[in-house]
């Protein structure tokens, strides 16, 4: 099952077999992101150098990219790998939805993926493979 808040679908995510909290199902994302608060549990980073981040009202803020993360996503069965995730601040979309975020699930570790939604019974099934 997900949670939805306004259009966003959010789910229970397990990071790595170390750390569970919401995940943000983000199709549209350009990347994955862990929360720096977990980032450290979930594993090291890839690279010592931050990541700038740039959005449409500019500067997001830096982020450090990570080691490959394995999201499992709970009742959906999937277990989606992106090789290049990002630990970034993910504070202010928890407190803006109310839900402690752990993760937002991008496009990286979904394009390999089939997602079918019922919005009315409230769940979310991913099937690996197209």
């Amino acid at each position: 099952p997900f949670r939805r808040v306004g259009h966003l679908m959010f789910v229970m995510t397990t990071c790595n077999n170390r750390t569970t909290g919401y995940g943000l199902v983000d199709t549209g994302a350009a990347f994955s992101a862990v929360a720096t608060s977990d980032a450290g549990r979930v594993n090291g980073p890839a690279a010592p150098e931050g990541v700038p981040l740039r959005g449409v009202m500019g500067n997001v803020g830096e982020a450090v990219r990570l080691s490959p993360v394995r999201f499992e996503m709970a009742g959906t069965g999937a277990k989606l790998v992106d090789r290049e995730p990002l630990a970034m601040d993910l504070e202010a979309l928890s407190t803006a939805n109310g839900l402690p975020v752990t993760a937002v699930i991008g496009y990286p570790a979904l394009q390999n993926s089939t997602l079918v939604v019922d919005y009315r019974a409230g769940t979310i099934r991913i099937s690996e493979g197209k």
